[in-house]
């Protein structure tokens, strides 16, 4: 039986709606971020985002003012951005508009990067509470009480210890380190502790690298420890002169760290063994690495730049050396064929930080935003054609 012209008609335009839907929901998809992220975009840290970056900067898409110093890296999951801040105030953002969907003030300062799992968003204050949130309201699911600060007051180890450990998540469990002296790892529904690892004398303020099986985290007493991701039993354990402040990436059965004691550190990850280190010349290394399939990419401090390193061998491939000679504490991010970090404390003066993006083929500059010029200890982070960063005097950019 034919169809009526007006029946043809119909078909052709519910056809029509239906791809416009397809295509809206196809693009839907496409703009929201996973519903897992944390500190260097993933449990093992590579720092690599598999997204649009920003080759080109055309300018700032929106900037927020947080109300205070931001050390700690925004985490974009889903649909929203997640800071801390000095002032103790967690945000959820829209990263879009840059508008403030939520706030929760916590206890004591946010000097850490919040994860995110499924619904809820995890994260620590420098008093040692704990935190999981409902992330699409700010509800508290629950709090838990970790070892509080040295002496009961927040300290730093010195001047320059601008982070605290930042959590990293899988399905059953968080693994942070308090602000005193133990590695913890707590049920990630109820917030009960399931293990606890102490250092002797030292504190954990880098943020654990995880796989399958261990739990890779350094100490500021300069020693790296791999654990067993069920107990917290120390599998080995590899000692420096000098702080970790750093924090490992694993990558493809290698565990890399950059260390105060002037060197990038790369270990056997299920034995501990030494493989390669790269020296930095004087300079301390605070900066965690990125890691490629070929590369390690990590900032240096006083060296003023940031060293691209063949992965297996730890030769150099090439230097990016700052005009200014500025410090790089922030961790780089890579998107594509471009590197993105922020300086800070550039000779010292306040007015000449920034971030860059610098083709990580070439080694030349892509781009350079000043913003406020104020020191970027926080590290960027990269989604959907958008650079993230926080700055020293408060500020929240997207650059696009």
């Amino acid at each position: 039986m034919a169809l009526k012209a007006y029946q043809l008609t119909s078909i052709i335009i519910l056809l029509a709606l239906l791809a416009v839907i397809v295509a809206c929901t196809a693009e839907t998809i496409e703009k929201e971020a996973p519903r897992i992220a944390m500190f260097r975009g993933d449990a093992a840290h590579s720092g690599v985002y598999e997204t649009e970056g920003v080759p080109e900067l055309t300018g700032e898409k929106w900037r927020l003012n947080l109300g205070s110093p931001s050390n700690g890296s925004p985490t974009i999951a889903g649909k929203s951005l997640f800071i801390g801040a000095d002032n103790g105030i967690l945000r959820a953002i829209d990263p879009e508009e840059g508008k403030v969907k939520w706030t929760y003030k916590a206890k004591g300062k946010i000097r850490s990067t919040p994860a995110v799992y499924e619904d809820e968003v995890y994260f620590t204050d420098d008093l040692g509470n704990a935190y999981a949130l409902n992330e699409a309201s700010g509800t508290v699911r629950w709090t838990a009480k970790l070892d509080g600060p040295i002496g009961g007051k927040p300290v730093a180890s010195d001047t320059w210890d601008y982070y605290l450990s930042s959590p990293v998540v899988d399905a059953s469990a968080i693994y942070v380190g308090s602000a005193g002296r133990s590695f913890v790892a707590l049920d990630r529904k109820s917030g009960q502790l399931l293990w606890k690892r102490e250092s002797e004398t030292g504190t954990f303020h880098s943020t654990a690298a995880l796989t399958e099986k261990a739990v890779y985290i350094g100490d500021d007493l300069g020693t790296l420890y791999a654990l067993n991701i069920r107990n917290g039993n120390i599998l080995w354990t590899a000692k420096t002169i000098a702080p970790f402040q750093s924090s490992p990436s694993v990558r493809d059965g290698v565990v890399y760290i950059g260390g105060r004691d002037t060197f990038v550190h790369a270990y056997e990850a299920d034995t501990g063994e030494p493989l390669w280190r790269h020296s930095s010349g004087t300079s301390w290394v605070p900066s965690s690495p990125a890691t490629t399939d070929s590369l390690v990419v990590v900032g240096s401090s006083d060296a003023g730049l940031v060293h691209v390193l063949d992965r297996m061998t730890g030769k150099r491939k090439l230097n990016f050396i700052l005009p200014e000679r500025s410090r790089v504490f922030s961790s780089p991010a890579i998107a594509g064929n471009v590197m993105y970090f922020g300086t800070a404390f550039t000779d010292g003066k306040f007015e000449k930080d920034a971030l860059y993006a610098v083709d990580l083929d070439t080694g030349k500059l892509a781009w350079r935003f000043d913003g406020t010029k104020a020191p970027i200890v926080a590290s960027p982070i990269v989604w959907n054609g958008v650079v993230y960063y926080a700055s020293q005097d408060g500020y929240l950019f997207a650059l696009q």
